[in-house]
């Protein structure tokens, strides 16, 4: 039953929901960046990746609003 635990951590990376893309990136605070929207269908929440940082972001299509 302890198995249970590890495996949750295992499927996230092999669900089909998984998005991937580069996108434009607007900051709170009016700063536009490129990055690497990260982002799974069932959750309103994403993680764009610019290289330097992680951004949790609230889902968009093409721009994403992010919070640092």
């Amino acid at each position: 039953m302890s198995e249970n635990g590890p495996q949750k951590r295992d499927l996230a990376p092999n669900l089909p929901s998984f998005i991937n893309k580069q996108v434009k990136i607007s900051l709170l605070g009016g700063l536009e960046i490129n990055g690497e929207l990260k982002c799974f269908d069932n959750s309103f929440n994403l993680i764009v990746d610019t290289g330097k940082s992680d951004y949790y972001c609230s889902c968009g299509s093409v721009v994403a609003i992010c919070l640092i």
